[in-house]
């Protein structure tokens, strides 16, 4: 397996339709990536409407939790994770360009890498995520046993400042927008944070 995304999803049924769509549209062979969905807490249609969209690919993942918490949604995906690559995909966010995979994949590989930065998105309006985990591409093997906190903010913060540290961290800048990100909804679990925790020169 190639590539595994981990989406956790909180009353998403309006939005994940496109997300999955957007990702089952790439340009690369759909035996080589799964799809982990981790329903948390979820009160609405979001599992009905993802498992019909994914009806027939045996090799997506279903979780269901009751964190409440988009770390500990992506630790659950995490654990069962096979691909030689993770992405963090929130769910009501979607891929705009059909060949991200590759790129994110070439550019990787190219130099070696073990983490691909998403340096430019598409958005509704300016934001400042600079340490979202969707703007970060791994390798599951550089990961290791890393895991997000239980925290309700900063917990993709604190992930990647763990992972910077690592003694083999080595990182590739993707200028090429290849997401669009949803600004965030009432009471998803993804919120706007101040992300200027760390030092790493991104921009």
């Amino acid at each position: 397996m190639d590539i595994s995304i981990i989406i956790p999803c909180y009353n998403l049924e309006h939005y994940i339709e496109r997300c999955l769509n957007s990702i089952l549209s790439q340009n690369y062979e759909s035996n080589l990536f799964e799809i982990i969905v981790i329903i948390d807490s979820c009160t609405d249609n979001t599992e009905k409407i993802a498992r019909g969209i994914l009806a027939g690919r045996s090799q997506d993942k279903f979780i269901t939790v009751g964190h409440n918490r988009a770390g500990l949604s992506r630790n659950s995906g995490l654990e069962v994770a096979t691909g030689k690559y993770v992405w963090f995909i929130d769910g009501d966010d979607y891929l705009i360009d059909v060949n991200a995979f590759s790129e994110l994949i070439g550019k990787m590989q190219n130099v070696s890498s073990t983490v691909a930065y998403l340096k430019n998105f598409v958005s509704e309006r300016p934001i400042s995520e600079n340490w979202a985990a969707w703007r970060f591409f791994y390798e599951r093997s550089f990961i290791g046993d890393t895991r997000f906190s239980d925290k309700v903010i900063d917990e993709d913060i604190e992930f990647f400042g763990f992972i910077s540290r690592k003694k083999d961290f080595r990182i590739i800048k993707v200028e090429k927008p290849l997401y669009h990100h949803t600004f965030p909804r009432e009471g998803s679990l993804v919120t706007e944070k101040n992300k200027s925790l760390f030092r790493l020169d991104l921009n």
